[in-house]
């Protein structure tokens, strides 16, 4: 279970698969999702530069931003 305010990205209900069981794809949380999307930006700057440890703290320094807007409800 994710927080209200970092839910998941793809969620899908319960479904039947082959041998007839049910399973939950939950996705990966929407914090994950924009942090790989700030991910691609950074990495398509062909000015980058710094750590991998700094470009993955970044990505999610992007995404905690992006949740903290969301919660506002696009007021500002």
């Amino acid at each position: 279970m994710t927080a209200p305010d970092n839910p998941q990205a793809f969620p899908m209900p319960a479904s039947e698969h082959s041998q007839g069981g049910h399973f939950e794809q939950n996705g990966m949380s929407l914090r994950d999702w924009f942090a790989g999307m700030a991910l691609q930006g950074i990495m398509a700057n062909p000015e980058m530069s710094g750590s991998i440890e700094e470009i993955a703290h970044y990505s999610y320094r992007y995404a905690d931003a992006m949740l903290a807007e969301r919660a506002k409800g696009g007021k500002r």
